[in-house]
């Protein structure tokens, strides 16, 4: 008899384990960038690597510049001089014009109507950390300057305007008071 000869079944064939497969990412996206939240400055740029500083005319940085510069170069005469001179040197036309109607009357009435220096909002002085910032205003630039007083905060806003090709402060204002409205010589009855 012949022996019967059943074919064997197939043996599965072993396959190497699969190696593991990393998730595709997608690469992030940049948010679309907004009018509301430039960076303004270097610091800002780091600090926002997907937002660009927005593009400034080189004149109008010139200009803010420079407004800046007269603050800051009286801030520093502050900081190195016991006696700076008289901060109506720096006053334009219009503002020296009424700081002088102020003091002659002052002398003729034998009356005080201001009484402190208003580049430091007080008599005395020990500054410090002084730091300024421009801001255009149409033709006139607004600089903000702020620093500490003999340990007190202190923030002063200057309007800049340009007479010739000089900036001069137009008037100058705390939280708490205008130059200009302070200037003012009574009404005599």
């Amino acid at each position: 008899e012949t022996p019967v000869v059943t074919p064997a079944a197939p043996q599965p064939v072993a396959t190497p384990p699969a190696e593991p497969v990393a998730p595709v990412i997608p690469p992030p996206v940049a948010p679309p960038e907004t009018a509301a939240s430039p960076a303004t400055t270097p610091a800002d740029a780091s600090a926002h690597p997907n937002t660009t500083a927005p593009v400034v005319d080189p004149a109008v940085q010139a200009r803010l510049d420079a407004a800046r510069k007269v603050v800051d170069d009286i801030y520093a005469l502050y900081q190195k001089e016991d006696n700076p001179p008289e901060s109506n040197t720096w006053f334009s036309k219009r503002l020296k014009s009424q700081y002088q109607q102020v003091e002659k009357y002052e002398s003729t009435h034998d009356v005080l109507i201001f009484d402190f220096d208003p580049i430091i909002n007080g008599q005395d002085w020990d500054i410090q950390g002084v730091k300024t910032v421009a801001t255009p205003q149409g033709e006139n630039v607004q600089v903000v300057a702020t620093f500490k007083n003999s340990g007190k905060s202190e923030k002063i806003t200057y309007t800049m305007v340009l007479e010739g090709t000089t900036w001069k402060i137009d008037d100058i204002r705390s939280e708490k008071w205008d130059l200009r409205k302070l200037l003012r010589v009574p009404k005599e009855e």
